[in-house]
């Protein structure tokens, strides 16, 4: 019984970590390509990719994992916020700031 429960407490915290690296290195490489060239499906990609880090925990299991689920549900709460106010200004008309 106790190696059943740390074998799945083992496959949890594999799980958390492996979707962290995976979608760390996900956003990063489409970070990098934004900053070459930008155009707005980067920043639909990077919206989509917060959304999937707040809701893996639930997706690949590892909820019970508190530590790992909290860091997931904000960082891919800050990834998704930011990016869906860059799609929001984009949409936005220019404001002229030059006064005659």
């Amino acid at each position: 019984m106790r190696l059943a429960v740390a074998v799945s407490a083992l496959i949890l915290v594999t799980a958390s970590a492996g979707n962290a690296w995976v979608s760390g290195v996900i956003i990063g490489t489409v970070a990098v390509v934004a900053l070459t060239k930008f155009a707005e499906w980067e920043e639909w990609v990077t919206l989509l990719l917060g959304v999937w880090v707040v809701v893996s925990p639930w997706v690949l299991g590892f909820v019970l994992t508190t530590a790992a689920t909290w860091v997931h549900v904000i960082v891919g709460l800050i990834v998704a916020i930011v990016a869906a106010v860059k799609l929001w200004q984009l949409r936005q008309p220019p404001h002229l700031t030059a006064h005659r």
